[in-house]
């Protein structure tokens, strides 16, 4: 499989951006302005899946880096979610 960069040369447009613009299910969700407990136990079951399979095939150095750079993007996450709370 052909890789795809996650970011543009200027590291600026992340790939999950572009990703987010196909997903009709999340932009239905979103444009409702609610997301089901279904839907998000869906979407969590294929994250802890893709991960699953993604953590098989890592060495060692590079499950360390990964594992920082998923714990600091959840911190990042629940930052945002706290101040999308506080605007609204």
């Amino acid at each position: 499989m052909e890789r795809t960069g996650w970011f543009t040369e200027a590291g600026d447009d992340l790939l999950f951006e572009r990703y987010l613009r196909r997903v009709d299910d999340y932009r239905e969700h979103m444009a409702k302005g609610e997301v089901s407990v279904d839907a998000a136990q869906a979407q969590a079951e294929r994250v802890v899946g893709l991960l699953r399979t993604l953590e098989e095939r890592l060495d060692d150095d590079t499950h360390a880096l990964l594992t920082e750079a998923l714990l600091e993007w959840a911190l990042l996450q629940g930052m945002q979610l706290t101040l999308a709370l506080e605007a609204a």
